[in-house]
């Protein structure tokens, strides 16, 4: 993973232009909509002083989000595979498009977040967290997995995480922009911003550039489309290998995601009938089974790489 001035702020691709506890999992076709700030009801991963920062959304949309540079730099370079895994050509990223796309970051760190809207908010902090993501990889490309970025890993957990040691390397710790004074990381755009927006659906949206992670949309996150691309991510991931699983034997296993925010989902138990509304196909018929349960979870950090599939290719 992780969706920000009351004037519009725009930027073009290869230069600065300065101009821009949870509610229950959502069900398919429902509106997008924030929960009332609580921070009594925040999360474990959050940082209360930063959620109340960033706590709350404007009524209605005063500003405007130009996400034009963003999306040429995603068509140029992720690789989209509505079949299967989107990945991304980091090595063809080349030095001008890799310092434009930190010129937008720098651009939307300058963004009047009190003034977006719930959907805008989500979109915006969404967008930054995936942009920052693809940074950080190419700042430190070639990496095997986004783990390796920082030097105190251990090898010897391997690409099969748990929650307690998944996040304590890599990148998702350090403060990577700063907007209105206050540095964020990776981590306190999710858990102290995005999550207590209260959807659960965030988990699809922020890409932490792995294989076991869902796709990084082809295009940008954007209000306007917000819900609807949402329930379509969700359905993406659910209804892919990376979600959920069958083995030899028939037991299902699942994404790691569904274990480490499992009250995301309505609880560890609850996992089978929150995928129910999204899963097709053979999924949906191996979660109406009568004993349908999640007997594992898996997860694979291995870097979202396209370079991987065309050396196999070749």
């Amino acid at each position: 993973m992780t969706d920000d001035g009351r004037s519009a702020r725009k930027t073009t691709f290869g230069a600065l232009l300065l101009g821009a506890a949870l509610l229950a999992p959502s069900m398919p076709g429902a509106a997008f909509e924030a929960k009332p700030f609580d921070a009594a009801s925040l999360n474990d991963r959050a940082d209360a002083r930063v959620a109340e920062t960033f706590a709350g959304n404007a009524e209605n949309a005063t500003i405007d989000l130009d996400w034009q540079p963003y999306r040429q730099f995603l068509e140029r370079y992720v690789v989209d595979d509505p079949e299967g895994l989107n990945r991304v050509r980091y090595s063809d990223v080349s030095a001008e498009d890799h310092q434009g796309l930190k010129d937008m970051i720098a651009a939307w760190a300058r963004t009047d977040v009190a003034a977006l809207t719930a959907a805008q908010k989500f979109a915006f902090f969404t967008n930054l967290y995936n942009a920052l993501t693809l940074d950080v990889v190419l700042d430190h490309y070639p990496v095997k997995t986004i783990r390796d970025i920082k030097p105190e890993e251990d090898a010897e957990k391997g690409l099969f995480a748990s929650l307690s040691d998944a996040f304590t390397i890599g990148p998702w710790s350090s403060d990577l922009v700063t907007i209105h004074g206050t540095g964020l990381s990776l981590d306190e755009i999710e858990h102290s911003i995005l999550r207590p927006m209260g959807d659960e659906r965030v988990h699809y949206a922020v890409n932490c550039a792995s294989i076991g992670c869902p796709d990084l949309k082809a295009t940008p996150w954007t209000a306007e489309t917000l819900d609807e691309d949402l329930d379509e991510a969700a359905k993406g991931y659910i209804n892919s290998d990376r979600g959920l699983f069958r083995s030899g034997s028939g037991a299902l296993l699942a994404s790691k995601i569904f274990d480490w925010y499992a009250g995301d989902f309505g609880g560890a138990g609850a996992i089978t009938a929150y995928m129910k509304p999204y899963a097709s196909g053979e999924r949906a018929e191996w979660l109406a089974e009568p004993d349908a349960s999640i007997s594992g979870y898996r997860y694979d950090w291995s870097l979202n790489d396209a370079t991987e599939d065309r050396a196999a290719a070749n």
